[in-house]
């Protein structure tokens, strides 16, 4: 089993966590403190080189602050 499988959003609706809604990214962020694949989560968007979304609890924002993409 991969870690998405692991993941707690595994077969949720995504929308939240690409919304611009604060009712969203709070839903999204909340889910993600809980997970227990956070790290690999925030890991595959980096490899990725992915803009948008919240990954591993982190806004793009701040994936692209680490310095890493």
């Amino acid at each position: 089993m991969g870690w998405s499988e692991q993941a707690l959003c595994a077969g949720m609706d995504t929308e939240m966590f690409y919304s611009d809604r604060l009712v969203d990214y709070l839903a999204a962020e909340f889910t993600c403190a809980r997970c227990p694949v956070q790290q690999e989560c925030h890991e595959e968007a980096m490899r990725l080189g992915d803009e948008y979304g919240i990954w591993g609890g982190r806004l793009p924002e701040v994936r692209l602050g680490l310095g890493m993409m």
